[in-house]
């Protein structure tokens, strides 16, 4: 309700983004959302929907957006340099753990009932609230979706640019592989980050009759291989790839698919704010 706060950031645990962006719209508040913007698909769609009713604007925490190698490989991809798209491959990021961690005393400063808000109540560990341990909630089910939806946001949202699927996705889902039995948070886990169960294969068709696969290994810099019927792009934080090194230093701004991006993404969700866009 506050007149003097025009913009908020919001980087609370996962499963608390749509609340917390749909009540500052409803504020008349501009949103800046860490990734995984929302837990599900409905969630999603009432953010949205709250966003444009209240005319307000909305950036996610998908920096590669923002990143000039990232910008360039999607630019190849829509401009049709590696030709028709016939299958994409990402990496299988882990899945949601499920919880079993013991209670521990509730720290005086913190109330773990608003916390959790409304998650199926589960009793305090510090495995739980801290983003990034054994576990940590990052990858804990009813939190978050694990790792799938940490970095793995990073790689689909490049998947979704290179593709033009902004207003869209894929028109199937599906799984192969080995049943998901996803590991157990409990006293004794000594894993956290990029670590659970990856045995089950992610698969989707995109229109067009397009495959992505997520079964390369995990790794710290994500990426996304495009195969195409005249060419392969490999983009990550640590690599870009091209089958023509010409590519590399081709000029963009004559290309007939222009995509927007920035130089800082921080800087141009405020940009975004004054302009209203």
């Amino acid at each position: 309700e506050r007149t003097d706060i025009d913009a908020v950031v919001i980087a609370s645990p996962d499963h608390w983004h749509a609340l917390h962006s749909i009540d500052a719209a409803l504020s008349g508040k501009d949103v800046y959302v860490e990734k995984c913007m929302t837990l599900t698909v409905a969630e999603g769609r009432a953010m949205v929907k709250a966003i444009r009713q209240n005319k307000r604007v909305l950036q996610v925490g998908s920096q590669q957006r923002s990143q000039a190698s990232f910008h360039r490989a999607c630019m190849l991809v829509r401009n049709g340099y590696i030709g028709k798209v016939t299958k994409v491959i990402g990496v299988n990021f882990a899945g949601a753990w499920e919880c079993n961690l013991p209670g521990q005393p509730v720290p005086s400063t913190l109330d773990w009932d608003q916390w959790m808000g409304q998650v199926q109540p589960k009793p305090f560990n510090e495995n739980i609230r801290t983003s990034r341990s054994r576990p940590g909630w990052l990858s804990i089910k009813d939190f978050c979706g694990g790792e799938i939806c940490g970095w793995g946001a990073h790689d689909l949202d490049q998947v979704q640019w290179a593709l033009g699927m902004d207003e869209s996705g894929p028109t199937e889902v599906w799984v192969e592989g080995q049943p998901y039995q996803p590991w157990v948070a409990d006293e004794n886990s000594q894993y956290g980050r990029f670590f659970g169960a990856k045995e089950t294969v992610i698969h989707m068709k995109y229109p067009g009759d397009i495959p992505l696969e997520l079964s390369e290994d995990a790794n710290p810099n994500g990426g996304a291989l495009f195969i195409g019927e005249k060419g392969q792009i490999r983009i990550d934080r640590g690599r870009f790839e091209v089958s023509e090194p010409g590519w590399k230093t081709l000029p963009l701004e004559s290309l007939p698919v222009q995509l927007y991006t920035a130089r800082n993404h921080y800087r141009n969700y405020v940009d975004g704010i004054k302009e209203r866009k």
